[in-house]
Formats: structure tokens, C-alpha cells, sequence
């Protein structure tokens, strides 16, 4: 049975359905974990929630705006809204699978229902992203709600049917790649996030466009911004994708010093640091943002 405290928690959740960035902020202990602590909340951020810690500027403003967007579509349960498709590519070290984390975090509490899957390309990058994941289930309000294991983060009262699965392309067991169209929720959130979406071949992107087609679907991909393909292709205009590129310095987290040796070494004009650094496909002249 589900106990008082978890009603009243659930009511809250509730009321944070179409608000992302109020949700992390409410499910994790910002003011006492000091090992969440490692970014300082900007504004107009920090007057909002009144505390020093929390994400980072970035994360802040994506957070916020698939809030509007989600908003806006105004899921009723029953009529089918457009897909949410967000891609983000990044230099390193800006806390792109601590995003993911959240995302999954966010519409599992949020939606019941829900499914999701994280898609990596070995099994090894999986394991990583998956172990990021873990890390924010066991600290958050909601940890008791959900059973974890090796692949797969499961409601406990509907273990099969909601809850986000992790998969990989590459590695340790064969995979069947037509298990991503196998998710259609007419009545909740079907969701799927790409991580380092430059090494997912096309085909995954295609099938998954299957389930877009009732529902609150949701589609994520994040990555280094890596040659020609799939991932660079929802950059072009007219692709439907709100895009984002983040420049590894100008996150908090990040070592400036190593990042200014970079631009030293190769020159931000290089495909090196465009990449790695600036969050830029080779041969874009700069980052861009759209909506």
C-alpha cells in the first residue's frame, strides 16, 4: 500500500509535471550533499530557489524551456501533442550524462506510465551513463518508488510497463535493434536519449520514429559533435529539433586551464578543439542555438 508520505510526495511531483528544472531542484539534496555541490546557481536562477547549488546556467535554461515546450503542448492524456526533440552537442566534461540522468529522473516521477530507453553505442559507455543514472536515483525523494538493476529502471507496482530500459549497439550481448519500436503509450510519454548520438547509426534514429505518433513522445540526443550523419543532420534547419551547443568553457565544472592549453596547441579554428571545446560540428564557424 502506498503510504501517506508518498501520497503527499506525489502530489508535489504532481505539481511539477511541467516544471523540469523545479522538479531537479526539489528531488535532490542540494543544500546538504556536498558531493551534488559542484555548481553554483546563477541568476535568475539563484533568487528563484533562494540556495547557492544547483545545475549549472545551461542545464538551468534547457531544463526550463522543455518546460515551456511541454507546457504548451498541454498532454491531456488522451490527444496526441507533437514530439519534444532536443539535441544537444558539447565539448567535454559539461555534465551531459548528469542531463540525462535528470530526463530520465524528471518523466518517470512525473508520468506515470512512462518508458523509456538510453541508447549508447558499446556496452562499456552504457555502463558509464548507467552508473551516472544510479547515482541520482539512490540520492533522489524517490528512490523507494522504483527498483534498479544492471539495465533497467522499473516502477515497482508495474515493473514491465514502466520504467526506462538501457541498451547498447556494440558489445557483450547481441542486440535487437527493432526492440526501440516497440514502445507506444497513447496515454503517457514514450522517450528515447541518444547518448554520444554521432556513433548511433541512422537506423536507430528511424525506427525509434515509430513511436511518435500518439502520446507525449520525447526524443534526446547528446554527444561530441562528431563528422556527418544522423545527429548533425537535426542541426540543419528545418529538421524540428531544438538545438543546443555548449562550450566547455563556459561550464563551471570544467578545467580552464587545460581547455586554454587546447586553444594554444591547435587554435579554436581547429576541428580538434571545435569539437571537443566549442561544441561545433567540423567546418561550422559557430555555435548556435534554436528553438
Amino acid at each position: 500500500m502506498t503510504t501517506k508520505w508518498d501520497l503527499d510526495l506525489a502530489d508535489k511531483i504532481g505539481e511539477l509535471r511541467d516544471d523540469p528544472l523545479g522538479y531537479v531542484m526539489f528531488m535532490f539534496p542540494w543544500g546538504t550533499d556536498e558531493s551534488i555541490q559542484m555548481a553554483e546557481l546563477r541568476e535568475p536562477y539563484a533568487s528563484r530557489f533562494g540556495t547557492r547549488y544547483g545545475p549549472d546556467i545551461w542545464q538551468c535554461e534547457f531544463l526550463d524551456q522543455l518546460g515551456e515546450e511541454t507546457k504548451k503542448n498541454g498532454f491531456d492524456g488522451r490527444t496526441a501533442v507533437d514530439a519534444v526533440r532536443r539535441a544537444t552537442a558539447s565539448g567535454h566534461g559539461t555534465g551531459l550524462s548528469t542531463m540525462q540522468a535528470w530526463l530520465i529522473k524528471f518523466i518517470l516521477d512525473t508520468r506515470p506510465y512512462s518508458a523509456g530507453v538510453l541508447l549508447s553505442l558499446t556496452s562499456r559507455q552504457s555502463e558509464q551513463s548507467w552508473a551516472e543514472l544510479q547515482r541520482w536515483h539512490q540520492k533522489s525523494k524517490t528512490n523507494n518508488w522504483f527498483t534498479m538493476t544492471d539495465d533497467r529502471l522499473s516502477f515497482n507496482d508495474y515493473p514491465d510497463y514502466w520504467g526506462c530500459s538501457r541498451m547498447y549497439v556494440q558489445g557483450g550481448r547481441p542486440f535487437d535493434w527493432e526492440k526501440l519500436a516497440g514502445f507506444m503509450r497513447w496515454d503517457s510519454t514514450v522517450f528515447y536519449i541518444f547518448d554520444e548520438a554521432a556513433n548511433i547509426p541512422m537506423k536507430y534514429f528511424v525506427v525509434r520514429e515509430g513511436s511518435m505518433v500518439d502520446g507525449e513522445p520525447m526524443v534526446f540526443d547528446f554527444g561530441l559533435p562528431r563528422g556527418p550523419g544522423a545527429f548533425m543532420d537535426n542541426f540543419k534547419p528545418g529538421s524540428g529539433y531544438t538545438t543546443r551547443n555548449i562550450d566547455s568553457r563556459d561550464v563551471q565544472i570544467t578545467n580552464k586551464a587545460q581547455l586554454n592549453q587546447w586553444a594554444d596547441d591547435y587554435g579554436e579554428d581547429n576541428d580538434f578543439f571545435k569539437v571537443r571545446v566549442r561544441g561545433v560540428f567540423p567546418g561550422e564557424e559557430g555555435s548556435r542555438d534554436t528553438k
